[in-house]
């Protein structure tokens, strides 16, 4: 599915704000959990009962990040600011998995370019 072309630079404004806007609610709210979760949250009682909760919100806030970083790649998270991409694409990848930006990105076009055929690389 292709996405409608933005006509102005107002658009485009707006689209890089709101997805700033929630990527950087995503990281932090994937950091903030993720720190109490490892340091502050006891497993006895009612934590256990939170950490059963913690990890499904973990897990989709850490999908999220994912999806950031796949934004940032098709530069689509914040239009026609490249560097603004690579950085928040950078952040994102590695709070997602510890993986490099810079290498991930020209697998992951290979992959979009070979797709569906015996020729599409790993993303490693």
């Amino acid at each position: 599915m292709a996405s409608l072309p933005l006509s102005s630079a107002v658009s485009k404004d707006r689209q890089a704000r709101v997805g700033l806007g929630l990527a950087a609610s995503i990281a932090a709210s994937y950091v903030a959990l993720h720190i109490y979760a490892v340091f502050y949250l006891e497993l006895t009682g009612w934590g256990l009962a939170a950490a059963m909760l913690l990890v499904p919100v973990l897990c989709w806030l850490n999908v999220g990040l994912f999806i950031v970083a796949h934004d940032c790649m098709h530069g689509s998270l914040a239009p026609g600011r490249p560097a603004l991409n690579r950085w928040v694409g950078r952040v994102a990848l590695a709070l997602y998995a510890g993986f490099w930006f810079d290498r991930f990105v020209a697998k992951h076009h290979a992959h979009h370019r070979h797709a569906g055929t015996a020729d599409v690389p790993a993303c490693r």
